[in-house]
């Protein structure tokens, strides 16, 4: 490896090395960073939250130091290695020219969906219900990609039936929380698949005979244009909510979606996520 990198590296008289980068020495060396874009505090919480997890792998992706000590590149995982507290190990490569700066983070990033081969629409219900069923107060930004992933191993399955079975998507039901509600609905012994793929077929397609009432008045609602300024605010977790209410069997002969609070069925979410996790 040693004889790789001073044959193709673009100057010798950089120092390329592995070095275990402790909270201390991260500190120390963000005490140089000058001239990198503007931190993404969203990026750094969600790497020091893969470092605490143990999550955190070695890549080939270094941390790059230039002659006079100022961090090039890096700054995000520092940050995250001071937040987290944890050490983790990297390449760090040092003695760089200024002119460099110009040619860093200039590709196009790759997605978890490119890392993995996943569904990008399975990774978006696995992040959405990472972050939503978190004991810890999370977003969609801050879950880890390692939890992401295992979600998406627990939602796959039913994931990929309620695709097959719909075969369409429209703007409001096909979006993640009503898919996460489907298929935790779905992942829920004591809950009829079939009832929770013709319903939410039914509000997909906009089936205004064959729908069940309280689904009815979802679609209703999103006709009028009144279903998101019914969520008073608070996005995608009351948007599960009323999913998750209208995927109910128990409730199918209610004229309407009644919620006065998010914190039932969100934790109705974490008892079936738990109980999944155990029976994998």
């Amino acid at each position: 490896m040693e004889k790789l990198w001073k044959d193709y590296s673009v100057n010798n008289d950089w120092n390329y090395e592995i070095i275990n980068i402790s909270p201390a020495r991260a500190e120390q060396l963000l005490q140089s960073n000058a001239g990198n874009r503007k931190m993404s505090k969203s990026t750094m919480l969600k790497y020091a939250s893969t470092m605490a997890s143990g999550d955190w792998k070695l890549s080939p992706q270094p941390i790059v130091i230039d002659k006079d000590g100022t961090v090039m590149d890096g700054q995000h995982r520092l940050s995250g290695i001071v937040s987290s507290g944890t050490s983790i190990r990297a390449i760090v490569i040092s003695n760089v020219d200024r002119d460099v700066f110009e040619v860093l983070d200039r590709g196009k990033t790759r997605t978890l969906s490119d890392n993995t081969g996943m569904n990008v629409k399975l990774l978006q219900v696995a992040r959405f219900v990472s972050a939503a069923s978190s004991p810890v107060k999370a977003t969609s930004n801050t879950v880890t990609d390692a939890q992401v992933i295992r979600m998406a191993e627990l939602l796959a399955a039913p994931h990929a039936e309620l695709i097959a079975h719909c075969g369409r998507s429209v703007k409001i039901f096909s979006s993640a929380p009503f898919r996460a509600a489907a298929c935790l609905r779905m992942l829920r012994r004591q809950d009829s698949n079939a009832y929770v793929l013709s319903v939410y077929k039914g509000m997909v397609d906009s089936d205004t005979k064959g729908l069940p009432p309280i689904a009815m008045s979802l679609v209703k609602s999103a006709f009028r244009g009144t279903l998101k300024s019914s969520l008073k605010g608070e996005g995608d977790r009351a948007m599960f909510a009323r999913a998750w209410e209208a995927l109910d069997v128990t409730r199918a002969h209610l004229s309407k979606v009644v919620v006065n609070s998010n914190s039932r069925h969100l934790d109705e979410m974490r008892i079936t996520v738990l109980r999944a996790l155990r029976d994998a």
